[in-house]
């Protein structure tokens, strides 16, 4: 995020906003994608890092442009009121996504014991702590 992050500065001079940002939603989109790919029996250099990689770089590129077009036209005495509720738009939307995500699991039936490949217990106690099934979630003292 730092590398892009600066190299999206000096691009931006150049090339205006839309080019880094769309190419940095798309980079998120595939880093996301990869993770879809993920085998429960692949290393962290096959399995992860690639997605991680890529979902970092297009995170470096766009959220900063996101935030800067958001204020771009805000006075400033009022830069830190704007700044702030994007900041509230952006949590309040993932907390709307994840529901909405949950809705949808939840619809389609699907339970944690019908998941294959569960990656880790405690994931699939919070899934079925999620789906309203009776789970035992691992606390460690």
């Amino acid at each position: 995020m730092l590398v892009t992050g600066a190299v999206c500065q000096y691009v931006l001079t150049f090339t205006g906003v839309r080019i880094p940002l769309v190419t940095g939603l798309v980079l998120v989109s595939g880093g996301l994608f990869c993770y879809t790919r993920r085998t429960p029996d692949a290393s962290y250099a096959a399995g992860m890092l690639p997605g991680l990689l890529l979902t970092a770089a297009g995170a470096g590129l766009a959220w900063q442009l996101l935030f800067l077009v958001a204020t771009a036209k805000v006075r400033p005495e009022e830069s830190g009121l704007a700044s702030g509720l994007v900041n509230s738009a952006q949590q309040v939307g993932g907390a709307i996504g994840l529901a909405a995500l949950a809705v949808v699991v939840a619809l389609l039936g699907v339970r944690a014991d019908d998941i294959q490949h569960a990656p880790e217990p405690e994931l699939t106690a919070v899934v079925d702590a999620e789906l309203g099934s009776e789970a035992t979630v691992p606390v460690e003292p």
